[in-house]
Order: structure tokens, then sequence, then C-alpha cells
């Protein structure tokens, strides 16, 4: 029994649109290792980017190339590439059984790059050269959040910390005019002492 064009047309069609996916993949791996120090644009954040963020007060500044020791960031790398190829080889496999009968047809193969180049060349181009304004977005946003989240705990162990301190201000103190109380009472009794032996 043999298959229909159509189906086959349809494995083709599903080979390049997989292929499309795998590119948007890869950027996003690419997008995280932006996030962990690497720099494929060869422009610098616009400085304009770097002015104090809204609500913050303050820029979140550049991420600069290896904060992370090479050891992680190639174990990374490796990672996601297995990662990707997994994805591509299991995806061939189930497009040729679901449009095909598991029968491996050749031109999957090359429709997956096709679609994966035609997309890398294009708005892969696209992404991967505003790479550093999408983390410096992503950036801007869970700094937002996690302060917003966080500022009412800084607030109150801020002002629990300042109590803590004029309360260990105030023990000191008492503990040193407590002391000075006890060395004037030694010190006037020794003179007592001293007055009734007749040296004064």
């Amino acid at each position: 029994m043999g298959i229909s064009p159509i189906r086959l047309f349809y494995l083709l069609l599903s080979s390049f649109f997989l292929g499309i996916g795998l590119g948007i993949l890869y950027d996003v791996h690419r997008i995280i290792r932006v996030l962990f120090g690497v720099q494929y644009s060869k422009k610098a954040l616009p400085e304009r980017l770097l002015r104090p963020i809204p609500i913050i007060g303050r820029p979140l500044g550049k991420i600069r190339q290896g904060r992370v020791k090479n050891i992680s960031l190639t174990v990374l790398v490796f990672l996601q590439d297995v990662f990707l190829m997994t994805v591509a080889g299991a995806g061939i496999v189930i497009l040729n059984y679901a449009w095909n009968d598991g029968r491996f047809r050749i031109y999957t193969v090359v429709a997956l790059f096709a679609g994966f180049l035609i997309y890398y060349f294009t708005l892969g181009k696209l992404v991967i050269y505003l790479s550093e304004c999408i983390v410096f977005l992503l950036r801007a946003t869970f700094s937002i959040f996690f302060f917003i989240l966080s500022y009412p705990f800084v607030k109150t162990l801020s002002f629990l910390w300042k109590i803590i301190k004029r309360m260990q201000f105030n023990l000191q103190k008492t503990i040193a005019n407590q002391r000075k109380k006890v060395y004037n009472i030694h010190k006037e009794k020794e003179c007592f002492e001293a007055a009734d032996r007749g040296f004064l």
C-alpha cells in the first residue's frame, strides 16, 4: 500500500516547520548563553539602556564576559546542543511515523535543515542582534518583580535592625554607666579605708 502524495507533502511541510521550531529553540539557548555572559552581537548594549530603570531607580549595568567559569559555560553549551539534537532526531522519527508509516525519507532532513537555516539567517539574525536588549528587558523585569516582592521585607528588616542597634547602644551605655558607678564606689571605699588607716 502506497503513501498518498498529500501525506508526503504534509510530511515535507511538517519537517520544514520543525526546522523553524528548532531555530527558535536554538535562539532561546543563545539568549540563555547571553545571560551567562556570551556576547554574540558586535555592538555593545546602547548606553541609553544603562540608565536607571523605573521603580528600582538604579541601572542594571552590562553583563560582562566571563562571569561564569569557562568549564561551566562549556557544560551548558554541550547540554543545550545535546538537547537540540535529541529534539531534532525525535521530531524526524515522529513525523516519519505519523505521515509515512515509519519509513524514512531523506527529504525530511533536508526540509528540516532548510527551515532551520531560513529562520537562522532571517529572524534569527535579528533576534541575536537584539539579544542583549532582550536580556536587559528580562533582567529589568525580574529585578523590578523581585524588588516589589522584597521591598516590604527589606523595610521591615531595616526597621528591626535600627531598633536592635538602638537597644544595643542603650545597653552598652547602661553597662558603661554601671561599671563607672562600681568603679567610683570601689575607689571611694578604698579612700575611706586608707583614711581609717591614717593615710589621709
